[in-house]
């Protein structure tokens, strides 16, 4: 998941670059860096040692904030042009990270001084994994009018939301993630009409999801994950018709279950979507057209479905990189596969649930892709029978197949000269689910050495077993 995020993010942040509303200089000029041949402006150097006077700094970070020139100071951005600050990148694992001390971690805290206002061109403020116990983020930020990145993310914030956050209307980048919120989130924010990207993930908040996110028609990212707040109502959420990704991971969303595929219909952009552990129960088995058609991850990992069976809806959206749906209660058999569907699918998961049936025309399916991508396919703890075929061969990139509990035998298979090697898991203990390997445990383990896990057996080209 997280490298799913850090690819989606760095995506992001390229359409950020190109975007009218911000300038590179603002987001990527080194913040160690001394960027401006024309100097610091002196109202502004005074500005930020009042702002450096009411943080706690024990492991003295901002020792290089002394001389005249503040562009040259740790985390200072300054324009070329003109001199102003434009960056106060203060992002606390950067900071350690730059004076090497391996004690350092979470290091500023204290007040944070309203001398910021004095910067006024500043426009990038990151002020994450720094640890504000105790103290709310002032209402002052709001009064920051050109910022358009601001990062808080593990700050240990307490406090609100102060509602003047919706103030900032050049905001493009808002993460407020894993901090320490007392209260709701601000309908405010619904005011940030230029945002592209907000977190919320992992905040302690307490609801609901105001409806006002719905205005954000720009937004791109939406994290909501680890908030677990109930939602009776996700309708909002078709007012979001720019977004790509969406992660609701760990909501509750059990009242809004009838109507949730009917809302993410309506979000044509939709790359990415995240709804593990949400407590979903309604999975419709027919949807009269699929308007996300470029949707690439689907996660509905982790919800009791009662007993539906995996809906054929699924299995023709042709854009499918990764799709999630281990620990569902499914039931059924798996559908079929039409010719050149699925053959841009990388990971597979539909492992603990009680899926039925043979399974071979599925393998030959998957097999049928003149370029599949498949790498890691997890169907443990199922019910299915049959055999796998000389035909999983084709499949080059797969390295993992998971088939352990079921009654489905492994046998003859050719493998390619350019065929990744595969990880097959099954239980080496129990034979039955084994069949087609004439090794035992013990010779195995002779083999590949002592550390073979009891559910590994190994096929590459250099072993056929």
């Amino acid at each position: 998941m997280a490298c799913m995020k850090t690819t989606f993010l760095l995506a992001l942040i390229f359409l950020l670059l190109q975007t009218e509303f911000i300038s590179l200089e603002a987001i990527w000029s080194n913040s160690s860096a001394g960027n401006s041949t024309v100097g610091c402006i002196e109202m502004e150097r005074e500005a930020l040692l009042k702002f450096k006077e009411g943080l706690d700094d024990p492991s003295r970070t901002l020792s290089s904030w002394v001389g005249e020139d503040c562009c040259n100071w740790l985390g200072v951005g300054c324009s070329n042009r003109t001199g102003n600050i434009i960056k106060l990148d203060l992002n606390g694992q950067l900071l350690c990270d730059q004076i090497s001390d391996y004690t350092c971690s979470w290091p500023l805290g204290g007040v944070l001084s309203p001398s910021l206002l004095e910067l006024k061109f500043l426009n990038y403020l990151d002020l994450s994994y720094n640890d504000f116990e105790e103290i709310p983020i002032p209402n002052f930020i709001g009064s920051l009018h050109k910022l358009t990145y601001l990062n808080l993310s593990h700050t240990y914030f307490d406090g609100t939301i102060p509602p003047q956050i919706g103030n900032l209307s050049n905001l493009l980048y808002l993460d407020l993630s894993s901090a320490f919120f007392d209260g709701t989130i601000p309908p405010q924010i619904g005011n940030l009409s230029n945002l592209l990207y907000l977190d919320l993930s992992g905040a302690w908040i307490d609801g609901p999801i105001p409806p006002q996110i719905g205005n954000l028609s720009n937004l791109l990212y939406l994290d909501l994950s680890g908030l677990f707040l109930p939602a009776s109502n996700i309708k909002w959420l078709s007012g979001l018709s720019s977004l790509k990704y969406l992660n609701l991971n760990y909501m509750y969303l059990s009242q809004a279950t009838t109507d949730w595929l009917q809302t993410v219909n309506l979000l044509p952009s939709l790359l990415e979507l995240h709804l593990s552990d949400s407590d979903l129960h309604y999975l419709p088995q027919s949807v009269p057209f699929v308007n996300f058609t470029s949707l690439s991850v689907l996660d509905l990992s982790y919800n009791d479905f009662n007993s539906s069976s995996i809906p054929q809806w699924m299995f023709n959206l042709t854009s499918l990189t990764n799709l999630q749906l281990s620990y569902c209660n499914l039931t059924g058999s798996i559908p079929k596969i039409a010719k050149g569907n699925l053959c841009k699918l990388r990971t597979m998961d539909l492992s603990v649930n009680n899926l039925s049936g043979e399974i071979t025309e599925f393998f030959q399916a998957l097999s049928e892709c003149s370029n599949s991508s498949l790498e890691e396919l997890y169907l443990s703890q199922n019910k299915l029978i049959g055999n796998i075929p000389h035909s999983l061969g084709n499949l080059k990139r797969l390295r993992e197949l998971q088939l352990y509990s079921n009654a489905v035998s492994v046998f003859g298979i050719s493998l390619k000269d350019n065929m990744t090697p595969l990880l097959i898991k099954c239980k080496l203990s129990s034979p039955k689910e084994c069949r087609g390997f004439s090794h035992d445990r013990g010779t195995l383990r002779d083999r590949l050495g002592p550390n073979l896990d009891d559910y590994t057996f190994i096929i590459s080209r250099n072993c056929c077993y």
